[in-house]
């Protein structure tokens, strides 16, 4: 999960706002997951702020706790140059 916030010229999300958003992508490691993971959210002008709860796939899909949106987004990865995120749950942040 990352913790992300608008950056000057971001357009996904409001100066007042933050975000988690859940990201997928093929990593050995949660060193590869940042390095591709940041540079995308860097690219759509937002500020990567916390990355938590990093581990494969397939263990939290084991504990039962992957939410459907993630199999939806799981499906859409065919290669291990892509970075796929889900849906943005933006809350109010105090500037």
């Amino acid at each position: 999960m990352l913790l992300v916030v608008p950056g000057p010229a971001c357009e996904m999300l409001a100066p007042d706002k933050g975000a988690y958003v859940s990201v997928l992508t093929w990593a050995a490691s949660e060193t590869e997951y940042r390095s591709k993971v940041v540079p995308v959210m860097n690219e759509y002008c937002l500020d990567v702020v916390e990355i938590t709860g990093v581990e494969p796939f397939t263990q939290r899909e084991a504990r039962g706790t992957v939410p459907d949106d993630l199999f939806e987004i799981a499906e859409r990865i065919s290669s291990p140059k892509h970075v796929i995120y889900g849906t943005f749950y933006t809350f109010p942040r105090v500037m």
